[in-house]
C-alpha cells in the first residue's frame, strides 16, 4: 500500500487555491510542484502557500518520476488534453469538471481510463453533492420506501445577475465563451445536479427521452457582448426507463428567481429541500396518515459541514484515501461520464 502522496498541481487560479489549501492540511501527502503558464499566478501561488516547486510547462510535472498524482486546475477548453496525458503518464487524475467540452472527448477519455484500472481518476461532480450530509440523508429516506415510487422530480435554480466572468469572478472571460467553456449553467452546475438527484434514486433510472431548450441575451450584458455565446437560462424535460420524470431548470441569469430548490414527488410521499451544503438544512416532508394530508418539517443534521469549503476538503480527502486504497469512489468516471452525455444532449437538443 502506499504510504506518501507526492502531487503536483497544475492550474493555479481561484479553484486551485482550496486544493492547495486543502491538501497541505491532509496527512501522507507532499505537494512537489505547482504550474501555471502565467508567471503572476504562479508567483502569488507560491508565496501564499510557501511552494517551491515551480513551472510553467506541466510536462515537467508528468514527467517526473515521484509524482504519483495530479490535479488539474487549468480552465475547461484545457481539460481533456491535459487530463489524457496524464493518465497515459500513470498519475492518479483529479480532474475539475467538466472533464471535456463534448461527448467524443469525454468517452476517448474514458477509454483511456479503462486501460488504466490501477489509477484512480476522480472528477470533481461528487463533490457539492455526494461527500456532504444531505445526500445520505436524502438517500436514506428515498432507500426506505417510505415515499412510495419516485416518479418525479423537479430542480430548479434560477439566479439573476450571477454569470461567471461577469457578475461572478469577473476576471475569467472564458466562462462566457462556449470555445472555452463548453457552456454556461446546464454544464457549469449540471454535473452537481445529476450527480446528486440520480444519486438518491442509486443511478438506477437511464434515460429514454430528453427535450430542452437554452437562451442568452436576457439582459443589455450579454446581447451586447458578441463573446458571449453560452446559454443564461435552460430547461431540461426528461424521461427515464423507470418511470421517473424529472424537469431541471439552471439559470445564470433570468428575469426571475428560485433559488436553489428540488422537489421529489413520490407515491406514497414527497420531499422537499435545497441540496447544497451551505444552504438552509430543513427539510418539507409531505404525506398522509389516516386518510389526512401531513406537512411536517425537519432538519438534516450537518455537523461542521456547512459550507463549500469543506465541500472541497471532502472531495480531496476522499481522493487522497481512494488512492491509499482506504475507501472506494463514491461516484465512478463512468457514472460522471453518463451525467455528462445527458447535458450534452440537453445542450445540443
Amino acid at each position: 500500500m502506499q504510504s506518501k502522496i507526492v502531487l503536483g498541481i497544475i492550474g493555479c487560479g481561484m479553484v486551485a487555491d482550496y486544493h492547495i489549501s486543502n491538501f497541505l492540511k491532509i496527512n501522507n501527502v507532499e505537494i512537489k510542484w505547482i504550474c501555471d503558464i502565467s508567471r503572476k499566478a504562479l508567483t502569488r501561488a507560491a508565496e501564499k502557500y510557501k511552494l517551491q516547486g515551480i513551472c510553467t510547462d506541466y510536462k515537467k510535472i508528468l514527467n517526473d518520476k515521484f509524482i504519483n498524482a495530479v490535479i488539474i486546475c487549468t480552465s475547461p477548453h484545457s481539460h481533456y488534453q491535459i487530463g489524457m496525458e496524464s493518465i497515459q503518464a500513470k498519475k492518479h487524475v483529479l480532474l475539475e469538471k467538466p472533464i471535456a467540452l463534448t461527448r467524443e472527448e469525454t468517452h476517448r477519455l474514458y477509454d483511456e481510463a479503462s486501460k488504466n484500472p490501477e489509477i484512480v481518476i476522480f472528477e470533481c461532480s461528487s463533490r457539492h453533492s455526494r461527500l456532504q450530509p444531505k445526500f445520505f440523508a436524502i438517500k436514506k429516506i428515498i432507500q426506505s420506501g417510505q415515499l412510495g415510487q419516485i416518479y418525479y422530480i423537479h430542480h430548479s435554480a434560477i439566479y439573476r445577475n450571477s454569470r461567471p466572468g461577469i457578475e461572478y469572478h469577473p476576471n475569467a472571460k472564458w466562462f462566457y465563451k462556449k470555445q472555452l467553456s463548453g457552456g454556461g449553467p446546464l454544464l457549469d452546475w449540471g454535473v452537481y445536479d445529476l450527480s446528486f438527484h440520480l444519486g438518491i434514486l442509486n443511478d438506477n433510472p437511464k434515460l429514454k427521452t430528453i427535450k430542452s431548450f437554452t437562451l442568452n441575451g436576457l439582459d443589455s450584458k450579454s446581447r451586447n457582448n458578441k463573446e458571449f455565446n453560452v446559454e443564461e437560462h435552460g430547461l431540461v424535460s426528461m424521461e427515464f426507463d423507470t418511470g421517473l420524470n424529472y424537469v431541471w431548470e439552471r439559470s445564470s441569469h433570468a428575469n426571475n428567481e428560485t433559488l436553489n430548490q428540488t422537489k421529489v414527488y413520490g407515491t406514497h410521499g414527497g420531499l422537499k429541500f435545497s441540496y447544497l451544503s451551505w444552504d438552509a438544512n430543513e427539510v418539507t416532508y409531505y404525506s398522509e396518515k389516516n386518510d389526512t394530508p401531513m406537512e411536517e418539517k425537519f432538519f438534516i443534521a450537518m455537523g461542521n459541514h456547512t459550507s463549500h469549503e469543506h465541500d472541497f476538503y471532502e472531495l480531496d480527502n476522499h481522493f487522497v484515501q481512494c488512492i491509499l486504497k482506504k475507501e472506494k469512489p463514491i461516484l465512478s468516471l463512468s457514472l460522471a461520464v453518463k451525467h455528462l452525455d445527458i447535458i450534452f444532449k440537453a445542450l445540443n437538443n
